[in-house]
């Protein structure tokens, strides 16, 4: 299945890339949408990173003695 989607994704770049209509296309050019498209991501990815990093500094500053120890053990395939 991967190896599929691998073979159609090449194929259509492929085809893409060398095709005549692809590029002699009319070409319009947003540039407020290109401005969104980068500007919206990063704006969640920093509204995820502020509370996440301030949690990570509290979290670091707790004093956590504890009597209970988990000991877990993790193996790759």
């Amino acid at each position: 299945l991967l190896f599929g989607v691998l073979s159609f994704v090449s194929v259509m770049f492929v085809y893409l890339l060398f095709s005549s209509f692809y590029f002699k296309s009319k070409k319009i050019e947003y540039q407020l949408g290109e401005l969104l498209c980068s500007i919206f991501p990063t704006l969640i990815l920093v509204a995820q990173m502020v509370p996440s990093l301030s949690l990570l500094y509290y979290y670091g500053l707790m004093n956590l003695d504890s009597n209970l120890t988990v000991k877990v053990t993790g193996h790759q395939w």
